[in-house]
């Protein structure tokens, strides 16, 4: 499931809250104003810190912070600070194995032209996070322990894909969530 989250420039939203394990990932949302008021601001994360008991990641596009150990964006062999394991795949991609069922990645979006309503921006992706807890919470974290499922006929609704998704598992909804189907890239991490 991919997420398009609409904010204000300068908000930080709480992606990940797990009270049990003491895991907390925070984004804060970039975005350039459009020229055309009657325009909708395409937002981003330009910021995502990464915190659990002991340990800290920072990280912007310019460059990434391990507990105050500075990591640039290019590839390098993987390397373990303070416990922490990071494996920077390349100039746009790191991987942080935190512990056993806790690994996280984030992906450096860089605008290669000048444009008008683009920033630069960073991805979060959970690539393992079955040893957080049934209580996580979040943008992200509420969907940790559930289950997808697309329940009843893709219909057409203004030219637009819609579906109803059906979340099962702890904590999880009691109706379905209309859904817009798009065509996205596959960011799957190998």
């Amino acid at each position: 499931v991919c997420f398009d989250i609409s904010g204000r420039p300068g908000q930080v939203m709480q992606l990940i809250h797990d009270n049990i394990t003491g895991v907390v990932v925070n984004g804060l949302v970039v975005g350039k104003t459009p020229k055309d008021p009657s325009e909708h601001m395409r937002t981003y994360f330009g910021h995502l810190q990464i915190m659990s008991p002991g340990n800290n990641i920072s990280a912007t596009v310019e460059a990434i912070l391990v507990n105050d150990v500075r990591i640039d964006w290019r590839r390098a062999p993987p390397r373990v600070i303070e416990g922490i394991e990071v494996n920077m795949k390349s100039q746009r991609e790191a991987l942080f194995s935190i512990a056993p069922g806790l690994e996280f990645t984030v992906l450096r979006h860089i605008v290669n032209k000048p444009n008008p309503v683009k920033v630069d921006f960073l991805g979060f992706y959970v690539k393992d996070g079955s040893s957080l807890s049934e209580k996580t919470h979040g943008l992200i974290g509420q969907f940790t322990h559930q289950r997808v499922t697309l329940q009843g006929p893709i219909v057409l609704v203004k030219k637009k894909k819609v579906v109803k998704l059906k979340f099962s598992g702890p904590n999880s909804r009691k109706h379905p969530v209309k859904a817009r189907m798009r065509h996205r890239r596959n960011m799957e991490i190998k």
